[in-house]
């Protein structure tokens, strides 16, 4: 298999974003979400709507902060009792809904859109 080698000069990253950048465990770091999008998830919604528990940077910025993968039930939890059974019903419909471990519970996450850089 060929070894892909680095091309020339990293590009310098602007100031202002590199103050901004999610810092992850192990190393390595990622930009926050685009200006517009769920700084939870970096997914475009409501506040009524559950977090997307299939989007990487949702996956990664999560498992960085509370050592353990996301659930849809951690998606869910910032919401209001009522559209929590709302959106596990129809996340059921779609695919498994997944839970913690047993005796874990699921982390309310607060939404609100980025700023961007």
């Amino acid at each position: 298999m060929a070894r892909l080698e680095p091309q020339g000069d990293p590009v310098p990253l602007d100031p202002k974003a590199a103050s901004r950048l999610i810092p992850l465990m192990g190393g390595g770091s990622m930009l926050p979400a685009a200006p517009g999008l769920c700084v939870t998830c970096a997914t475009k919604h409501d506040a009524i709507h559950p977090h997307n528990a299939t989007s990487l940077f949702y996956q990664f910025r999560f498992a960085n902060q509370h050592g353990r993968a996301p659930t849809w039930a951690d998606a869910i939890a910032h919401l209001s009792e009522a559209m929590r059974v709302v959106a596990r019903d129809h996340i059921e419909s779609v695919t498994e809904f997944t839970m913690p471990a047993a005796g874990v519970a699921p982390i309310a996450e607060p939404f609100a859109i980025s700023e961007g850089l």
